[in-house]
């Protein structure tokens, strides 16, 4: 960002300077008054520009995501997802990667709850994404079971049995359920649910390490990849249903 002060005011300075694209441009002598406006509105727009950058990268993540919906397709309409050799685990990390880094998400995780489990408290972990220099959870986890209380959501439970998505901090989570999420240096996280065939299917978390913020489009675009992922599964599901052995 940058603000030109200068005593000069001559055409051709200013038309090279213009190149440069400053956010401000003040001819000496100025006063207190002067400098104080040009650098509120340089950064009002250096906001302004963040924003619809922002903006556009997540339109543009989303939109990727479609795109990637309707590639899933066959010509017999059957959806074709990669499998892991022992879970039922799905490739989802290509919008996952596009939203993750659209809105600047640390960790994105796909977690399944336990077939059967009509209290919804066991999960799997069945995809994940995260920025470059991110600790795996998958690595560690693997196809083990987790429970809503490791995850800091058993709280949470009901109203995502709901349908409703839960945003919760670190300092939120009872002391005793914060061991999962400080290992992994989860500070702040974004909870939603698939659905898969009008059933709730598992949850999708996106978290990051600092404190900050899920804006209103940030967290629509959140429901929009979620949904994505419920159609993709119930589709697949549709063409090819998992055997017993397959489940976990």
């Amino acid at each position: 960002m940058v603000i030109y002060v200068t005593a000069y005011a001559d055409s051709s300075l200013l038309e090279r300077a213009k190149l440069t694209e400053p956010y401000g441009y003040i001819v000496k002598p100025f006063n207190e008054r002067e400098i104080k406006s040009n650098i509120e509105i340089a950064l009002f727009k250096h906001q302004m520009e963040y924003e619809i950058r922002k903006r556009d990268a997540i339109l543009l993540a989303l939109g990727f995501g479609v795109e990637w919906f309707l590639r899933q397709f066959s010509e017999s309409h059957r959806i074709t997802l990669r499998k892991a050799p022992v879970s039922w685990r799905y490739d989802f990390q290509p919008i996952l990667e596009q939203i993750g880094i659209a809105m600047n998400i640390d960790r994105i995780l796909v977690f399944r709850f336990k077939p059967g489990d009509d209290g919804f408290r066991a999960l799997t972990l069945t995809n994940e994404w995260t920025t470059e220099g991110i600790p795996s959870v998958m690595g560690s986890v693997g196809d083990s079971l987790v429970t809503a209380y490791d995850l800091g959501i058993s709280g949470f439970i009901q109203k995502i049995q709901t349908g409703k998505p839960a945003s919760f901090r670190l300092e939120d989570i009872p002391e005793n359920e914060r061991a999962f999420l400080e290992e992994y240096s989860i500070r702040i996280a974004f909870t939603i649910p698939v659905f898969v065939r009008d059933h709730i299917w598992g949850i999708v978390l996106f978290s990051n390490r600092a404190e900050r913020t899920y804006s209103g489009e940030e967290v629509e675009a959140m429901k929009i990849a979620v949904n994505i992922i419920g159609g993709v599964i119930s589709l697949y599901m549709a063409g090819e249903e998992p055997s017993q052995d397959e489940t976990p």
